[in-house]
């Protein structure tokens, strides 16, 4: 075999002699693969020969070549491969191939240099003392073994294990000595790639990176280890240099990563290179990240099919605990977040005049990479004096994503295909990668989850934040804040369409109890964009607006009326706003800048007169602003209405005597079709309890008087509504009116039976009573006995609106639902049937009775049909 050897060996220097070229040894070291692809053998005679014949062919040619022009500089092809392959060798576990790696790098320094000049005697002594000093080095590790570096990391976990003091000793020692051992091998990466940096041409650098990321997954994990100490430093040195293979270089590194997994030392010296990279093109990292699937707890790629589960949280984290990167990392995602909301979705036709908003990549992967960067980054300062912006940013994400959804297709382009590059400077064609997966489809429900994750997240993170002095303050309120989203369950309402309004204002309010010192940036944060174009954008100012109306901090939680009158001012500009849901939004926040009570910290009274002060400056506009929402033409399900309702309602103790006045009658005719909206409660609730709060305010009034006759009647009937709001509506407003009619009897009953806003024990029975007072005479019987002396005084009060009651009880047999329409019947034999013959003669029988009939019949619900016969039975006094 040694016989074999040798020949090989002399038919490599006879092919170097025939043609002493370049060309030659490029043929013999790569293309003809006869040298290098043994150089990673597990054996070691093959990996000893080929890089012996490898040392005797640049031996040959360094004697022998003919391509080597005096005066003419140029480069030596082969050198990057070279040392990005032997370079890692010397590290290996056999020590004859550290010392062969080793000369193979002399003579290729010495081929570099007599490339740019002729040797001269000068070089050559520098190459020689060069050499030999390496030589003695590498004499010296050749006592190295491949167990020390695993027996080093294993020894700490085995020292404290042991019991015996003795053997917990010499365990020690040996420790130690294995760890000068090791950092023999260290050093010897150390000083390679310092001369590697100083002696290789910037136009080979990528040849040498390229071979770099072969060695990776050399099978010795101390020599792919090395060959990434080597990359990290090439990248650490040139990165800003590599503008143009940027994007391929950190592609291949993620790629990598995968595969180097399982060599913890490898993996850790990749990610290190990712790290280093990143701080000369912090953007091209971030860019190629954030093109990764979705989520990243989870990838899947179809060409390679390979799961990556911690790979890319891997790189995200050490880059984000980087803390030169931390800050332009968050920044440059905001701001690319801030760009993507610009246009967040695309319209989809589905058919029958219906559309879906299918929501874009680009805000699904700048949210997710916001969220890694604060989970992993080293929480300091920074990131609390970004935490308004943050906020900021993410209530623009909910509220342009609230009515999306991911997409179940992905589009391509036009060809279906793309180019994605796997390894360094070679270029796979693959298919588009998927970035909306369906795991992330179940795992974020809609696109507005992603914001959720984040805030989530940043909360979180606050909780470990800040030193040791504040930590237990700032950790308190921060977790009080996630308990009150909990609470209001906010974040499942936040990917709601219809209630991300409230979860907002909840933690906006959350905010302005436990962290005021966020406040005011935040309001900054958004008003500045509060006359942007996108509809969302300016959403989120005058939702952030109407939270604050309420309480409006400063830094110290102390009350801020600079801020207090620039969210209003916001809310008063936003009257005349084209959105319909701003329009919703303005009633509601409004509101309470009238009727808030501020509780500052330690100013008692003079809070509360400053408070009083701004809500009478403003009383005026917010009453104009609540009307305005009656008559909002673009109202088509009552939205608006019901907000100017419920704004009313609060407004009307604030408002002064004139201008109420001024707006009585307009607001009672508007309410009063509000009485009858069958599709919404919510507005049937608002309109009684105003026409209750217009009562108790205006008193005995003659205009709400009329209004108060007229609708009597709906309030008895809905006091028996479907709605359990709207029943309590009813019985709050008979609380607050029933002293307007100056009976005393029916001041009684509605005290006894409804108290403090109670519902009644038994409708039917209340509703007899009511309807026997607001008529002429009591019912015979035992009924005139739950009536007092008072009642045959009281109940002449009113003979003129018998008629008229009965009438509007008439025009309820024809409502929509089941309910009012028994209610009606009852309560019409209920008066009816207790008239005296002068009054049943002002009755329009024809009218009624043809009307009563027809409930006899009705095919909807039998309670109906029962309710009529009763009323009909009533009546014999008619026949």
């Amino acid at each position: 075999m040694d016989a074999t050897v040798t020949q090989y060996g002399n038919a490599l220097e006879a092919m170097i002699e025939m043609r002493p070229t370049v060309g030659t040894v490029t043929l013999l070291l790569k293309v003809s693969r006869m040298l290098q692809p043994y150089y990673g053998k597990l054996a070691e005679h093959e990996r000893s020969r080929s890089i012996d014949a490898t040392v005797q062919v640049l031996r040959v040619y360094l004697d022998r070549a003919e391509d080597i022009t005096i005066g003419i500089a140029s480069d030596f092809g082969p050198l990057s491969s070279l040392l990005a392959r032997l370079s890692p060798r010397l590290v290996d576990s056999l020590a004859l191939v550290r010392h062969q790696s080793l000369a193979a790098i002399h003579f290729a320094f010495r081929l570099a240099n007599a490339y740019k000049v002729w040797i001269s005697p000068y070089v050559i002594s520098f190459q020689s003392c060069f050499f030999n000093a390496w030589t003695l080095t590498f004499r010296v590790m050749a006592l190295i073994r491949t167990q020390a570096y695993f027996a080093l990391r294993n020894s700490a976990k085995l020292i404290w294990t042991v019991k015996d003091v003795w053997i917990r000793m010499m365990l020690k020692r040996l420790s130690e000595r294995w760890l000068k051992q090791v950092i023999y091998v260290v050093n010897a990466t150390f000083y390679i790639r310092e001369v590697i940096e100083a002696r290789l041409p910037q136009c080979q650098i990528q040849t040498y990176l390229s071979a770099l990321f072969e060695m990776l997954t050399d099978r010795q994990s101390q020599v792919s280890s090395a060959a990434a100490q080597l990359l990290t430093h090439s990248l650490t040195c040139r990165g800003d240099t590599l503008v143009h293979e940027a994007d391929t270089l950190v592609t291949t590194i993620l790629a990598r990563l995968p595969e180097v997994h399982s060599c913890v030392q490898t993996y850790t010296d990749l990610l290190a290179a990712l790290v280093a990279f990143a701080a000369h093109q912090q953007t091209v990292v971030c860019d190629v990240m954030l093109r990764q699937p979705l989520p990243y707890s989870f990838v899947f790629s179809c060409k390679c099919d390979v799961y990556v589960l911690r790979q890319l949280l891997d790189a995200w984290e050490c880059v984000s605990r980087e803390r030169s990167l931390f800050t332009p990392t968050l920044d440059y995602l905001l701001e690319l977040l801030t760009g993507a909301l610009e246009q967040p979705y695309d319209i989809m036709d589905t058919g029958g005049g219906n559309s879906v908003k299918i929501v874009h990549v680009e805000p699904c992967q700048y949210t997710a990479g916001i969220t890694e960067v604060i989970k992993s980054g080293e929480p300091d300062w920074s990131l609390n004096e970004r935490v308004p912006t943050l906020l900021a940013a993410l209530f623009h994400m909910i509220c342009s994503v609230s009515d999306t959804q991911f997409p179940v297709v992905v589009k391509e382009n036009k060809d279906g295909e793309h180019f994605n590059i796997y390894l360094i400077f070679k270029q796979t064609r693959t298919k588009q990668p998927l970035i909306i997966t369906p795991e992330l489809r179940r795992s974020a429900e809609k696109p507005a989850g992603l914001a959720v994750a984040a805030l989530k997240i940043l909360f979180s993170k606050l909780l470990f934040h800040f030193g040791i002095l504040v930590v237990l303050h700032y950790r308190t309120h921060t977790s009080a804040v996630i308990e009150d989203m909990n609470q209001a369950r906010g974040w499942t309402e936040c990917l709601d369409r219809d209630m991300f309004i409230d979860s907002i204002t909840v933690l906006v309010r959350s905010l302005v109890e436990h962290r005021p010192d966020w406040i005011e940036p935040l309001a900054r944060a958004v008003m500045d964009k509060a006359s942007n174009e996108r509809e969302p954008i300016r959403l989120a100012a005058v939702i952030v607006s109407s939270a604050l109306v309420r309480k409006s901090p400063d830094s110290s939680g102390d009350f801020n009326e600079k801020l207090l009158v620039g969210c209003i001012r916001l809310l008063e500009n936003s009257l005349s706003d084209q959105s319909l849901r701003i329009r919703k939004v303005r009633h509601v926040l409004i509101i309470p800048s009238l009727t808030f009570q501020l509780c500052v910290r330690g100013l008692g009274e003079l809070s509360e007169c400053c408070s009083g002060a701004v809500a009478d400056r403003f009383a005026s506009m917010a009453v104009e602003a609540a009307m305005g929402g009656l008559d909002d033409l673009g109202d088509r399900n009552d939205t608006v209405a019901m907000e100017s309702i419920i704004s009313l309602n609060k407004l009307v103790s604030k408002t002064n005597d004139s201008q109420l006045h001024s707006i009585l009658r307009q607001v009672l005719l508007k309410i009063r079709p509000c009485f009858e909206k069958v599709e919404s409660g919510a507005l049937r609730a608002a309109s009684f309890s105003l026409f209750g709060e217009l009562g108790a305010r205006v008193g005995g009034d003659e205009e709400f008087m009329g209004h108060l006759h007229a609708n009597i009647v709906a309030i008895l009937l809905h006091l028996n509504d479907e709605d359990e709001d709207v029943r309590k509506a009813c019985s709050l407003t008979l609380n607050q009116v029933h002293s307007l009619f100056g009976v005393g009897t029916l001041s009684s009953i509605v005290e006894r039976e409804m108290k403090g806003g109670r519902q009644p024990f038994s409708y039917s029975a209340v509703q007899r009573d009511l309807a026997s007072v607001l008529v002429c005479f009591p019912s015979s019987g035992g009924r005139r006995s739950t009536m007092n002396n008072d009642y045959y005084h009281s109940a002449l009060s009113f003979p003129d609106r018998v008629n008229q009651y009965a009438l509007t009880c008439s025009n309820y047999f024809k409502s929509s639902n089941a309910r009012i329409r028994a209610n009606a019947a009852l309560l019409t034999g209920h008066m009816l049937g207790v008239l005296t013959p002068q009054l049943r003669a002002t009755i329009s029988k024809d009218l009624i009775f043809s009307s009563l009939v027809l409930l006899l019949k009705d095919p909807e619900d039998v309670s109906v049909r029962i309710a009529a016969a009763k009323a009909v039975g009533s009546l014999h006094d008619f026949s």
